[in-house]
């Protein structure tokens, strides 16, 4: 139950308009402001240190007492539900119910209990006879408070369907960015499958948009053939392309063909491209949308109107290695983009009109790195797709979409507040954030030093919405965005290997707990 590094509520990115999640919050549900968000998010993690300490503890706690103890905690940090979603039904059949004001004062005795739980140790041995503790002294109000909900929503809810929202739990994944590094998800996700885990929604950044789309494909994917493309994938299959006018864009040294590599995995029966409301996880892509304004004061080759060199240009036949020296250049100049000013957050998926967007799109605007990658839809494209980004860029009046690593490179706090804004129905969701980028340093890419350092920053705020964060090492050089086959093998043991010790936790916050009276 250790004290968080900082306010996730209070924090300038939410308070201050422009702010690296200001966008976002302004999509997400009034859930009591910045003080209930605290209060939510110190109850989660307070469960999240209680089973990884009963999973320490030789001798802990009564299986009746933790199961006691966790839904208590889960009803704590309850705010708004919708009746049904976490028992099967379909989102969007019933009304949200907002229980946000009735649970704030039994919120405010359980923080109270948390916070001497702190003063006392709270580790180990110490935190699990706290929260005997705590239970005793709270059974009683719990049962008082569960009963006083049901009697005065018994129209809306009954009390096996708010049972059912406080003791089920879903995984929801956060997928980080970080180049060639990322390809360890596969293994990750792979290795979850084998535990009979599967995401319940995934939302991802940079090349965690690209394997998140992939997870999300299918609930049960065939882990071979995904294999099997991965390293079948080359560099002229995805990089090696004619000039390519800019529409939602930004100009890079390498257009990023995604559809041309993958367009028949992520194709229908019927041959049309498969959108983000064809996948059979729910999925959404975090792009930086740059703003109009500012856009017209970046450097001339930011703002071409075509990639500025292409590997199919009978002048410029380079090889991804040998333009390396000016993808260098070109990324320390990509530090600007971290900059709220000149970006903000978009999800794709979340906006207006958007889930009729391919999915390879969403998942291309992702990764494409400013000046580096360029990624974008044909002139001539007028599908539902291509109508709802120029409506998004008119919207939010935006001049291009880029990688999305630079306002979340790691999207733990937004998936959280997709998850609070009803992206579900239900909100009972453990926020799984995948990062492998962070832990790694390397002396032979000093280049890449500034880019982790801005990472850094926001990497600090998006951890306190993560109940588990994976990091991954080691992993694959970012630059390395088309492995060999034996380094995407490696790249898949590393992953599974990261993942295993925290394996327990995840499948210990994911049991269902049940009202045992």
């Amino acid at each position: 139950m250790a004290e968080p590094d900082a306010d996730p509520g209070d924090a300038a990115g939410l308070a201050a308009p422009g702010g690296p999640a200001s966008a976002a919050a302004a999509r997400s549900p009034d859930i009591g402001g910045a003080t209930a968000t605290r209060a939510v998010r110190d109850i989660a993690r307070a469960e999240v240190d209680l089973v990884r300490a009963q999973l320490k503890a030789a001798d802990g706690l009564e299986p009746e007492h933790l199961e006691q103890l966790r839904y208590l905690l889960s009803l704590a940090r309850l705010t708004v539900f919708e009746p049904g979603a976490a028992g099967g039904g379909p989102v969007g059949a019933r009304p949200d119910v907002d229980l946000s004001a009735e649970l704030s004062g039994f919120r405010g005795r359980v923080l109270a209990e948390l916070t001497t739980a702190r003063r006392n140790g709270g580790d180990g041995p110490t935190l699990l006879a706290a929260a005997v503790g705590m239970l005793e002294r709270l059974r009683e109000p719990l049962a008082e408070q569960r009963a006083a909900l049901v009697a005065a929503h018994g129209n809306a809810f009954s009390a096996d369907e708010l049972d059912a929202e406080v003791g089920t739990r879903v995984l929801v994944n956060a997928a980080g960015g970080g180049g060639g590094a990322g390809y360890v998800y596969l293994g990750a996700y792979a290795r979850l499958d084998e535990a009979g885990i599967a995401p319940a929604y995934v939302i991802g950044a940079s090349i965690g948009a690209l394997m998140g789309v992939f997870r999300a494909r299918h609930r049960e994917p065939d882990w071979p053939q995904l294999d099997a493309i991965a390293k079948a994938t080359d560099r002229r299959s995805l990089f090696m392309s004619s000039a390519t006018k800019r529409r939602f864009g930004m100009p890079g040294l390498l257009p990023l063909r995604l559809r041309r590599a993958f367009g028949e995995v992520f194709a229908m029966p019927d041959g049309e491209a498969i959108t983000l409301a064809d996948l059979e996880i729910p999925y959404e892509a975090v792009v930086a949308g740059v703003r109009r304004r500012p856009f017209q004061r970046l450097p001339r080759h930011f703002r071409a109107d075509a990639t500025e060199a292409t590997l199919e240009d009978p002048t410029a036949r380079q090889s991804p290695s040998q333009v390396a020296p000016a993808i260098a250049t070109r990324m320390w100049q990509a530090t600007a983009f971290f900059d709220p000013r000149l970006v903000e957050p978009v999800v794709i998926g979340a906006e207006p009109g958007t889930t009729a967007c391919r999915a390879l799109d969403a998942a291309g605007f992702s990764a494409s790195i400013p000046g580096v990658l360029h990624y974008d839809l044909m002139p001539d494209d007028d599908s539902p797709g291509a109508q709802a980004f120029g409506e998004l860029m008119e919207r939010r009046q935006l001049a291009a979409l880029i990688d999305g690593g630079m306002v979340a490179n790691v999207p733990a706090e937004l998936a959280w507040r997709r998850v609070q804004a009803g992206r579900l129905g239900t909100r009972n969701a453990l926020v799984l954030a995948f990062d492998c980028f962070q832990p790694q340093w390397d002396p032979r890419h000093l280049w890449l030093h500034p880019i982790t350092q801005a990472v850094k920053v926001q990497l600090r705020r998006n951890a306190l919405f993560a109940d588990v964060m994976v990091q991954f090492t080691p992993t694959l050089s970012p630059a390395n965005l088309v492995p060999s086959p034996d380094a995407i093998d490696r790249a898949r043991e590393w992953g599974r290997a990261s993942l295993d010790p925290a394996l327990p936790l995840i499948r210990e916050l994911l049991r269902p707990v049940r009202w045992t009276g």
